[in-house]
C-alpha cells in the first residue's frame, strides 16, 4: 500500500542529516539506496523544500509523484494501458 501513496522522492547527498530531520519531525520515509530517500504522505513540496533549507538541507533532485492504483497493477503485472 505504502506504493500507492503520495511520494516525494529526494536523491540527497548528506544521506544521514536528511534520516535525522525526518526522524526528529516525525516523517515518513524510506531509504532506497544512499542517495535516495522516498517521503510519503499528504506533504507540501514548497514547505518541505523550505523546511529542509532552513536546516541546511538541500536535496540534489526533488520528484513529487502519486501512483494510482491502475498505473500500479499495469506496472506490476508489466502491462501498457491502452487508451
Amino acid at each position: 500500500m505504502k506504493k500507492l501513496e503520495h511520494k516525494i522522492e529526494l536523491k540527497v547527498s548528506n544521506q544521514k542529516e536528511f534520516v535525522k530531520y525526518f526522524e526528529e519531525n516525525k516523517i515518513s520515509y524510506e531509504v532506497v539506496d544512499s542517495q535516495t530517500i522516498n517521503v510519503y504522505g499528504k506533504i507540501n513540496l514548497s514547505k518541505l523544500i523550505f523546511d529542509l533549507s532552513k536546516e541546511n538541507l538541500i536535496a540534489d533532485e526533488i520528484h513529487e509523484q502519486e501512483e494510482s492504483l491502475e498505473n500500479y497493477y499495469m506496472n506490476l503485472i508489466g502491462g501498457v494501458k491502452n487508451d
